[in-house]
C-alpha cells in the first residue's frame, strides 16, 4: 500500500502560523478511508487511539482525537462495555478528544427502546463529565467537522467563540451589570435601584434607610446581604478610615460635613466624605 503524506496550507494570521495534517486509521473501512483522503488529503497511518488525528506538523503534540461511531457501533461497543474501555485510552493520548456518534439510533436494529434510551443517558453522560459527543447525520458530515476543526487550529482559533458577544455599553447597562454584581440584586431590583437613586455613592449611603422605597424591607435577607457587601472591607491594610467603620456609625446614620453630590431627583446632598 503507498502512503500518501500531506500537509494541508498554510494559515497565515498576524499572530501565529501553523500547518495542520489529517490522518486517518489504516485499519478504518476502504470507503472511509478513499473519502477522507480525497475530501481532507488525508494521510493513511496506523493509529494507536482513535480513528482520525488532527495534529499540527510543527508541535505534533497539539493534536486532536476523534473516535467514530455509528449508533449501531456505538451500541455494541456500550453493550460489551467496550466503549468505556476505548474512551479511557483516548482521553490520556491527546489534549483534545471527540466522540463522533454518525447516523440516528434508528440504525440500531433491536426493539428495546429502553436500552436505547439508556445508551443516549451514557453518552449525554460522557459529553458531560468526560469528553465533547458530537453527532453528526453521516460519514459526510463527519469530515466537514473535521476539516472545520482543522481549520480553526490552523488559524488558531480552537475553543473560541464563532461570534464574539456584544455588549452594550450604554451608561443604563453598566450600572445595571455593576448592580447585579451584588448579591441578591437581580435585573428587576437594579432597574429599581437605577431608577431610585441618582448614583452609585447616594445608592451607598441612603439605601439602608430607604430601602423601603425600591421593596426591599429592613431586616430582611436582601436588606442585609446588600448592607453587609457595601459595608465590606476588602483590605485591611489601608490605613484611610473608611466611612462605615468609623467609631459609632453604621450604614444610614452618616453625618457628612463636606459638599457633595446633588441627588437631582430628591434634591438631597449625597456627602461621603
Amino acid at each position: 500500500m503507498v502512503t500518501l503524506l500531506f500537509i494541508m496550507p498554510v494559515v497565515t494570521t498576524e499572530v501565529d502560523k501553523k500547518t495542520i495534517s489529517i490522518s486517518v486509521d489504516s485499519k478504518e473501512k476502504p470507503k472511509t478511508k478513499q473519502l477522507c483522503e480525497m475530501l481532507l488529503n488525508a494521510e493513511i497511518e496506523n493509529l494507536d487511539t482513535g480513528d482520525i488525528k488532527v495534529w499540527d506538523y510543527d508541535n505534533p503534540e497539539d493534536c486532536a482525537l476523534f473516535e467514530r461511531k455509528t449508533w449501531a457501533d456505538a451500541y455494541g461497543s456500550w453493550q460489551s462495555r467496550r466503549m468505556q474501555e476505548q474512551v479511557s485510552r483516548l482521553v490520556t493520548a491527546a489534549p483534545r478528544t471527540y466522540l463522533i456518534i454518525e447516523g440516528t439510533n434508528k440504525d440500531i436494529f433491536t426493539a428495546n427502546q429502553n436500552q436505547v434510551r439508556s445508551l443516549q443517558q451514557f453518552l449525554n453522560r460522557m459529553s458531560s463529565e468526560v469528553l465533547p459527543v458530537v453527532y453528526t447525520d453521516s460519514l459526510d458530515e463527519t469530515i466537514r467537522f473535521i476539516r472545520s476543526h482543522a481549520l480553526r487550529m490552523s488559524e488558531g482559533e480552537v475553543h473560541q467563540l464563532i461570534r464574539p458577544v456584544t455588549v452594550v455599553t450604554s451608561t443604563s447597562n453598566k450600572h445595571h451589570a455593576l448592580l447585579e454584581q451584588i448579591p441578591r440584586v437581580g435585573k428587576t431590583l437594579a432597574k429599581k435601584i437605577y431608577a431610585h437613586y441618582g448614583s452609585v455613592v447616594d445608592f451607598m449611603v441612603y439605601f439602608p434607610t430607604t430601602s423601603e422605597e425600591v421593596g426591599v424591607k429592613p431586616k430582611s435577607v436582601t436588606y442585609q446581604k446588600i448592607c453587609g457587601f457595601l459595608k465590606e472591607v476588602w483590605n485591611v491594610e489601608i490605613d484611610r478610615e473608611i466611612i462605615w467603620q468609623a467609631e459609632a456609625t453604621t450604614p444610614g446614620e452618616i453625618e457628612p460635613d463636606v459638599q457633595g453630590l446633588e441627588d437631582i431627583n430628591s434634591k438631597r446632598q449625597t456627602k461621603l466624605f
